[in-house]
């Protein structure tokens, strides 16, 4: 079994870590907040296995990361801890935006990052968001470069389904396009 880890414990980290814990509750999981309480509940919880101090922890802990933090700190995330993640199986986010996020995993030479876009969420907040059902048969969008390795893809797309989503490649300038309107419009 591959060991999971995931920075980011909000309403999506947690949610996942939900999912996975109930499809395989034996899956170590790794995780780093920086909420010492979202850390603390989902230890209590069982959510987690281990909570680390920060991503260069995560990484150093996981075979595949999972990058839940809200869109504009997750390129900076790779950026910083590249060393450490350039050599996970899989690593991940969960971003609305995706062209941008793709462009850092590039610039940072990750053959193993598939971007993602989970198309679920309630106005819940904190640990009472944490759901094992958010993701089910909801749209999942994943993104990839020209550089993602097979076996990366192949992975994200098998996550996608241990959370009881619905798997849809897209161009990450074309999800950015559909979303612009869709999401970012409305909100003007």
């Amino acid at each position: 079994d591959c060991k999971i880890g995931i920075v980011g414990l909000g309403q999506i980290g947690g949610s996942i870590a939900a999912a996975l814990k109930r499809a395989n509750p034996e899956l170590v999981i790794t995780a780093c907040d920086l909420s010492d309480d979202l850390c603390r509940q989902a230890r209590e919880q069982g959510l987690v296995n281990v909570i680390d101090v920060d991503t260069e922890d995560v990484a150093d802990n996981s075979d595949i990361v999972i990058i839940a933090l809200p869109v504009l700190q997750i390129a900076g995330v790779m950026k910083k801890h590249r060393t450490a993640l350039s050599d996970k199986l899989l690593v991940t986010d969960t971003g609305s935006l995706k062209s941008e996020i793709v462009i850092a995993a590039n610039e940072c030479e990750m053959t193993n990052f598939v971007g993602g876009h989970p198309l679920a969420g309630t106005e819940l907040r904190g640990a009472q968001s944490w759901n094992a059902d958010l993701f089910r048969n909801a749209n999942y969008f994943t993104t990839k470069s020209g550089t993602t390795k097979m076996q990366a893809l192949e992975l994200a797309t098998e996550l996608v389904d241990i959370l009881g989503a619905k798997s849809l490649s897209i161009n990450p300038e074309e999800h950015d396009r559909i979303f612009a309107v869709s999401s970012n419009l409305p909100h003007l």
